[in-house]
């Protein structure tokens, strides 16, 4: 890591660099002490420039200098209002302090840029999910949806909120289309069978219940999870 913030330190521009040690910051073994350690080395260099600008950033989040890393995102973006990475980096780090509405807004900016982005639309959606704005959600999961149609993901998002707004076939759908696309999916084989149950299908829920044993294997892991 040491011979990396050198090479930065001649040419803060070398994006092979920037990457390698993003990388390596991203790691679980990466300490909040050595975080802070990279970000001493780092906070005095140049400060109109997006990729450092975005490292600092990162850095900040990981020893929990959550204001100190938005003022960096929104450096970032004042420089750059376009760059794909700060608006995703600065939407995510909204969402994960529950500012919504704030990171709708983010998220939006991001489309913009790449219109059919599945992943920016059911972000957008869990946003409004969240905001229960439920209508507003259910047609985002539906864009991305329509882009990536085996998205297990979005599809396990769209079922619990079809579930939600009293859907419960299309939610069904839903679950039982993540458990042929990902047949160890053990949570959304409990899912499917319990909304079978509910919805008085009790064949199909002990059909399902079959499917998934033999999908999951006859384990005690198996049986506690179903």
């Amino acid at each position: 890591m040491e011979a990396l913030l050198n090479v930065l330190k001649v040419d803060l521009q070398n994006q092979e660099v920037l990457g390698r040690l993003t990388q390596l910051l991203g790691r679980r073994d990466v300490t909040a002490a050595c975080a802070a350690e990279v970000w001493d080395q780092l906070a005095g260099l140049q400060r109109d420039s997006v990729p450092p600008i975005l490292l600092r950033a990162r850095l900040l989040e990981q020893v929990g200098k959550l204001a100190e890393a938005e003022a960096e995102y929104r450096l970032a973006l004042e420089l750059d209002g376009q760059h794909p990475i700060a608006l995703d980096n600065f939407a995510t780090l909204l969402r994960d302090q529950q500012r919504w509405e704030e990171a709708i807004e983010v998220y939006r900016a991001r489309l913009l840029l790449e219109p059919d982005r599945a992943e920016t639309l059911r972000r957008i959606g869990q946003c409004f999910n969240r905001l229960d704005r439920l209508p507003e959600a259910l047609e985002n999961y539906n864009r991305a949806l329509a882009l990536e149609p085996d998205n297990v993901t979005a599809l396990g998002y769209r079922g619990r909120l079809l579930r939600a707004l009293g859907k419960v076939d299309a939610s069904i759908a839903d679950f039982r289309r993540i458990c042929v696309l990902d047949s160890g999916n053990a949570p959304a084989w409990r899912e499917l069978i319990f909304w079978l149950a509910g919805a008085e299908r009790e064949s199909e829920a002990l059909a399902a219940l079959d499917e998934a044993e033999r999908a999951l294997g006859p384990t005690p892991k198996t049986w506690m999870a179903l």
